[in-house]
């Protein structure tokens, strides 16, 4: 008698927390990201992509935010060692991105780190929602498949929520889709 089994070699796992900060912390987090947007020459690199302080200004030099980058930073550590490691990171950068209205981010990675975190303050209904790529996407797929599984996804979409911590592996693709809001949407970028 034959038996068989699966065996999940390179899985790409993300980790999410849900309401990382009290809601005190989170509003004090959000009031000074709103703050930095209305005073800081926030800039975007590219047209239609979100407005960031990405290499103007570093969250991790603004004591606001120690708060938050201390439950990061041990978010990350349960994250290390579900990989099995005990790996002590620090955060290289961290930046603030403002999605206006019709803003998104195209697809890309956070190279020269292993580990990359993002803080959502602010999610406004419609406003954009994170997606993954698989990194084997390049390669011939698998046709005719009928149901998502873990191992069947070559694009994963993450609907983010406020108070929401999502982390992967930095080489993982992923894109923002545009805001379709009238509001702002918010979200603070860590690297590992």
């Amino acid at each position: 008698m034959s038996s068989s089994e699966i065996r999940l070699l390179f899985p790409e796992p993300i980790f999410i927390v849900n309401d990382l900060l009290s809601s005190e912390d989170s509003q004090a987090v959000l009031g000074r990201c709103i703050d930095l947007y209305k005073t800081l020459d926030m800039s975007s690199h590219d047209a239609g992509h979100p407005l960031n302080t990405h290499g103007i200004y570093d969250l991790n030099d603004d004591k606001v935010f120690d708060g938050l980058s201390l439950e990061i930073s041990n978010s990350v550590k349960r994250f290390v060692k579900a990989h099995g490691s005990e790996y002590k990171y620090t955060c290289q950068n961290s930046w603030l991105n403002v999605y206006e209205r019709g803003q998104f981010h195209g697809s890309h990675n956070h190279p020269y780190c292993t580990f990359s975190a993002v803080y959502y303050a602010k999610v406004p209904d419609s406003s954009g929602s994170i997606f993954f790529n698989s990194p084997y996407s390049s390669m011939l797929p698998v046709p005719d498949i009928e149901d998502q599984t873990e191992i069947s996804y070559d694009t994963y979409t993450l609907h983010p929520k406020e108070n929401m911590l999502v982390m992967f592996r930095s080489y993982l693709l992923h894109k923002v889709s545009s805001n379709l809001s009238e509001d702002i949407r918010i979200s603070l970028a860590y690297n590992f």
